[in-house]
């Protein structure tokens, strides 16, 4: 909305339609493009990995942020997956450090058997907060972002963030040389990992 002129390159986690970016993915119009990384969609991938490998779980405490804004897409297919295996979710909406730590005293009180992090910039930032609390209540976890498995995390699944730089440095070059967004659809992964 600020220009019509100078080209924006963007990555979204959420579908970009949905929240409004581009009017279609193959042929954005306008002067937006960028990659999708569909993170939101991958929430039920991860629930159903947890179940396969917890199968004791029963009780899923899922962290979202309410401000994202795949938020509204987001909880109802998470509900829908937790549901077809039989889960119980315990949400915990996180917009604040505040309201993550809030949130795992709720989970405290009310029980959890494991921790789904949902696809959000904050949360991953705040891994090392969230991370923290969950070894302190001895909570195995599935996250949206390797870094939580390398820093300590028990999984991970998601895509890969260097083959998002790539696709956004080779459609920056394009544009720098003269690709006019609309010339550009907007990309998805290819490439998924579980760390």
């Amino acid at each position: 909305a600020a220009t019509t002129t100078i080209p924006v390159l963007f990555a979204a986690g959420a579908d970009p339609v949905s929240i409004g970016l581009v009017a279609n993915l193959n042929r954005p119009e306008g002067n937006v493009t960028g990659i999708t990384l569909l993170a939101n969609e991958l929430d039920a991938k991860r629930l159903d990995l947890l179940h396969d490998l917890l199968p004791g779980t029963r009780r899923v405490a899922l962290m979202l942020n309410p401000e994202n804004p795949g938020y509204s897409e987001q909880l109802p297919r998470a509900r829908e997956a937790a549901g077809a295996l039989g889960l119980e979710l315990r949400l915990i909406d996180a917009a604040t450090s505040a309201q993550i730590r809030d949130g795992f005293a709720r989970i405290g009180e009310k029980g959890a058997d494991a921790l789904s992090v949902g696809a959000d910039a904050f949360l991953i930032n705040r891994r090392d907060l969230i991370l923290q609390l969950a070894a302190e209540r001895r909570l195995p976890g599935i996250f949206p972002a390797r870094e939580f498995a390398v820093d300590g995390g028990l999984l991970s699944y998601g895509t890969r963030w260097s083959d998002m730089y790539r696709i956004l440095g080779t459609y920056a070059g394009r544009m720098l040389k003269g690709a006019r967004p609309i010339e550009l659809p907007v990309q998805r992964p290819a490439t998924y990992e579980l760390v």
